[in-house]
């Protein structure tokens, strides 16, 4: 089983919806560097982290970069912070979809499949009950877990997901502001899938 977290830092004197971009300015230091936008993956039961590789060794994790290939029983979750203001609470709000007539779209909108995407979540869309977090966990992130990866099995090609997560972050002085990022994700061994694609290696195709 693999643990995959996008990390996200935010700033309270953003008022254009960005989270911060993703830096790195050296050798890995999880979840110092590379920080801003980040995809993390640990295999040995959230002991080490590393970001996810891609082609380009400077922007390992880079979202606009790689992607996660998740399997089932894998478990993913959304993490943000701001290194410079007290944040209060975090509202998160994430949907899946899928792009009609794409190449090597899903044919059902989401990785998860349970009751947690809601009453649509085969068709196009899935639309995750917002979730206020208000307690932070390790290095002030406010985490979102999503539910374990429950998908069809058995096939040897990876089918990619249009992904959403929005947040509405409250400071301490109640200011509210709100971030917004359309991260990529695949899924591996989907049943009957006859296309192959490059895997975390490159940015999936939604």
């Amino acid at each position: 089983m693999m643990y995959y977290a996008l990390n996200l830092d935010c700033r309270k004197s953003k008022t254009n919806g960005d989270f911060e971009p993703y830096l790195n300015s050296g050798p890995v230091v999880p979840p110092t560097n590379p920080q801003g936008q980040v995809w993390w993956q640990s295999s040995d039961n959230q002991a080490t982290w590393i970001p996810v590789p891609g082609s380009n060794a400077n922007k390992a994790g880079d979202p606009k970069e790689v992607s996660p290939v998740v399997h089932v029983g894998d478990v993913v979750w959304i993490a943000i912070r701001d290194q410079t203001a007290t944040i209060s609470s975090v509202t998160f709000a994430i949907i899946f979809g899928r792009r009609k007539g794409h190449p090597n779209q899903a044919p059902i909108a989401s990785p998860f499949q349970n009751t947690a995407g809601g009453a649509n979540n085969t068709y196009d869309q899935a639309v995750f009950t917002p979730l206020t977090v208000i307690t932070p966990g390790d290095e002030g992130f406010f985490v979102y877990t999503l539910p374990s990866v429950a998908y069809p099995s058995g096939g040897t090609g990876n089918v990619n997901f249009g992904c959403y997560v929005g947040a509405t972050v409250t400071y301490s002085d109640q200011t509210v502001r709100q971030f917004g990022l359309d991260p990529e994700m695949a899924v591996s061994d989907y049943m009957a899938s006859s296309k192959k694609r490059a895997g975390a290696g490159g940015p999936a195709d939604y």
